[in-house]
């Protein structure tokens, strides 16, 4: 079978150099991408050793099954030599990903190590042949996050495997069969991490032959961002992957077509293309295109949550962060101490958004007799449903039976947690209410309340100071405490800024089995 190939690579926009290498061997029907690791540490030295050890081997292979041992050997031959080379020049990390393949016998035969990809094109479909060695891979395994949420996740970047890092280090294979109107596509998450698989699939099939599809890709993933080298080889079992679109149905030998009047010939045509030209404008109005485009927020606070149900994902986002999302987009901005905020975007051509939560929540617990009604002036809500307020003046109106009513204001200054209790005096007209009968404190349980400081956006790498001792580890940290006992806590960033002494009063009152203190409930002004 004959392979008709295009190959390119490209340093992208943000990199300052291009660690990647590519690898194209036609006579013994060899493919590779190679994407290094290690920046300085010298990436680029990794990849090419891959392209050129696995040329070398697998040359000297005298059969298609040979090639596939040759292949396999030639990585782990390149990953000793990597090791070998890495601590010779004191370069620790120098390392590359690697996607090759072979195409011969009717069959393709894939390796791979880290997360470079591998896809198959077969008619009008793509199928991403191998699986990524990677953390965001690892949780859409378990189930923690589905593929789409790996696109945008922060973490995206971490990969679990590369050539030259382990000395054990294990190999991924696959195989299957290459049809007459195949084609395989072997690229680094450059490329991949720019674009839908859609779009590379009509990319590939809009293109007149491989090396300009190649080409059309590197030049789209730039579009997108090019925030990372972009490499790719495209081989194909067939000059061009172009559709075949379908021709006009021809008229049957013998019958002639049926001559409309030259009249109103013209006429039918003139009223289709007024109204195919109707019917454009108007789906341009409606239908808003569903591209991709990259995203940069300029926040207020420096960290803040980001839900997009329309792209399915919401985490942590940072300040100067880039994300990629589909138009149009709607966002939602959290932040713990703050009140929510909307961004709506709906055209392309903007590229940063600067968002900044100006409205503060503070934590309220109202502490109300029974018989007590306290609502809201404003918007009549009653005090009992709501456990936040933005800062500001909150005009309330308090009433019981048996007391005068009153109105009173709630003024809100700080993040709390702000304890609200009114003051209501006896009715003189009417007897003032029994005292309710004071039952005395019940006993707090005699197991230890489990305090948990749970890890988030706020304090990767903090450490917490229980009554001035520091606690081994840093968050999530959990420890088992004496009920009724004080207890000071104090939360220590990675940066070395300390919060303000936080007295843990769940423990002195609580009947809890465990609380929880998040970066939130402390104080560093």
């Amino acid at each position: 079978m004959r392979v008709y190939v295009g190959s390119g690579s490209d340093q992208g926009r943000i990199k300052g150099s291009n660690q990647d290498a590519v690898g194209v061997d036609l006579a013994n029907g060899l493919f590779l991408v190679a994407d290094g690791v290690g920046g300085n540490a010298g990436g680029d030295i990794a990849s090419g050793i891959i392209v050129s050890v696995a040329k070398e081997l697998v040359a000297a292979a005298n059969s298609y099954e040979d090639r596939k041992n040759a292949l396999v050997g030639a990585v782990r031959e390149a990953n000793a030599r990597i090791l070998k080379r890495a601590l010779a020049e004191n370069k620790k990390g120098m390392s590359s990903t690697v996607t090759a393949f072979l195409i011969g016998a009717g069959k393709y035969f894939v390796v791979q190590a880290g997360d470079s990809r591998a896809y198959l094109i077969r008619g009008n479909e793509i199928v991403q042949v191998t699986k990524d060695n990677s953390h965001v891979q690892q949780l859409v395994d378990r189930g923690i996050i589905t593929p789409e949420e790996a696109r945008h996740h922060e973490d995206r970047n971490v990969i679990t495997r590369a050539v030259g890092l382990d000395p054990e280090m294990e190999i991924d294979t696959y195989e299957g069969e290459f049809r007459e109107t195949d084609a395989l596509l072997a690229c680094s998450d450059g490329l991949w991490g720019e674009m839908t698989d859609k779009e590379m699939l009509d990319t590939v099939l809009n293109s007149e032959d491989g090396q300009q599809a190649c080409n059309a890709l590197i030049e789209l993933a730039n579009r997108n961002g090019g925030h990372d080298n972009i490499s790719v080889i495209l081989a194909q079992s067939s000059p061009t992957m172009r559709k075949v679109l379908p021709q006009k149905a021809k008229l049957r030998p013998g019958r002639l077509a049926p001559r409309a009047p030259v009249g109103k010939k013209v006429l039918v045509g003139g009223l289709v293309v007024v109204f195919l030209a109707v019917a454009a404008l108007l789906l341009s109005r409606v239908f808003t295109p569903r591209r991709p485009v990259w995203v940069t927020f300029e926040t207020t606070p420096e960290t803040l949550g980001v839900t997009s149900a329309r792209d399915g994902f919401s985490r942590a986002v940072h300040s100067g962060e880039s994300i990629q999302l589909s138009l149009p987009i709607t966002l939602v901005f959290q932040q713990a101490g703050y009140s929510d905020d909307t961004l709506v975007i709906n055209e392309p051509g903007r590229k940063k958004y600067r968002i900044e939560l100006r409205s503060p929540l503070a934590r309220v617990n109202f502490r109300l007799p029974p018989d007590a009604v306290v609502r809201f002036k404003k918007s009549g809500v009653e005090a009992r449903e709501v456990e936040s307020l933005p800062f500001g003046a909150h005009p309330l109106r308090c009433e019981r039976p048996g007391y005068v009513p009153c109105d009173t204001v709630l003024q809100v200054s700080s993040v709390g947690p702000l304890t609200f209790e009114p003051v209501l005096k006896a009715s003189p007209s009417e007897a003032p209410a029994p005292k309710p009968v004071q039952e005395p404190p019940k006993a707090l349980p005699s197991t230890p309340i489990v305090v948990i400081f749970p890890k988030d956006a706020n304090n990767a790498g903090a450490k917490v100071i229980l009554n001035d001792e520091l606690q081994k580890g840093t968050v999530p940290v959990r420890v088992s405490l004496t009920r009724g006992k004080k207890y000071t806590a104090v939360l220590q960033l990675s940066d070395g800024r300390r919060s303000k002494p936080r007295v843990l009063g769940d423990v002195l009152t609580s009947s809890k089995t465990e609380v929880r203190y998040p970066s939130s409930a402390f104080d560093f002004r």
